[in-house]
């Protein structure tokens, strides 16, 4: 088996607010003393915040089971959530996703914000940002747990989002406080976004009002290793492709 140090459990682990209506969803509620029928639910306020809550701790608890066994093998396995920004921004969208970011600070390590305005198609992505910021930083505590998880690609047109823009988001959350901050997806291959200049919003020397000035000659700013891209092919493994660049 493979080390895992840590288990990310995505944005899927989700129940809508028109869902479960399964044979045993219905009779869970049943046995809970409400009506066996979802529009029932959604109308009566009363019950449909019981049935939300039921439905987060029912995901969480799912989550952290399946954590438990990996951890079986792997003691020290750390958890992180990944939640929807909306479930932040507006608390009213838990009842949509089946998503709490304040159970999820509660069960999880680490805790990954979809910090992703186009995908949320914000009019001002700068602005909408900042909102985001504001609502985590306002939760004691959340800073410390929170991932700002940034979205390399606009996936409305597939278009890459430009690397300098990455980097200018990445130091405005830097500048106010942020404590983690991600982005997803990597395409080493293509080199998007562009590790040269992307890389340097990431170092300690970027922040040294936060880690003190770090000599050029220090071990953490050694060069990235050469990256080999690779195939699988039945039968004969991991085979190089031919191409190899040094993504310094």
């Amino acid at each position: 088996y493979s080390t895992i140090d840590g288990i990310l459990f995505h944005d899927d682990v989700t129940l809508s607010d028109y869902e479960d209506a399964s044979p045993q969803a219905l009779a869970a509620y049943r046995q809970a003393g409400w009506p066996d029928n979802v529009l029932t639910l959604r109308q009566d306020a009363t019950l449909r915040a019981a049935w939300t809550r039921s439905k987060i701790k029912l995901l969480d608890d799912f989550s952290l089971e399946l954590a438990e066994i990996v951890r079986t093998y792997q003691p020290t396995l750390k958890t992180a959530r990944n939640l929807y920004a909306g479930v932040v921004m507006q608390p009213e969208s838990s009842a949509w996703f089946g998503q709490s970011f304040d159970s999820a600070l509660a069960h999880y390590d680490s805790v990954a914000v979809m910090a992703m305005p186009y995908m949320e198609n914000a009019k001002d992505p700068d602005a909408w940002m900042q909102q985001l910021f504001h609502r985590v930083a306002a939760v004691p505590g959340a800073l410390d747990k929170t991932v700002f998880e940034l979205q390399s690609v606009d996936w409305r047109n597939r278009q890459p989002i430009p690397t300098s823009k990455l980097a200018e988001t990445v130091r405005q959350l830097n500048t106010w406080g942020a404590r983690h901050v991600a982005y997803y997806p990597d395409n080493l291959f293509e080199d998007q976004p562009q590790l040269q200049p992307f890389k340097r919003v990431f170092s300690m020397t970027s922040q040294p009002e936060r880690y003190g000035v770090i000599h050029p000659n220090d071990p953490s700013l050694l060069p990235f290793p050469t990256v080999v891209p690779v195939v699988y092919r039945q039968g004969a493994g991991w085979i190089r492709t031919g191409l190899k660049e040094n993504f310094q």
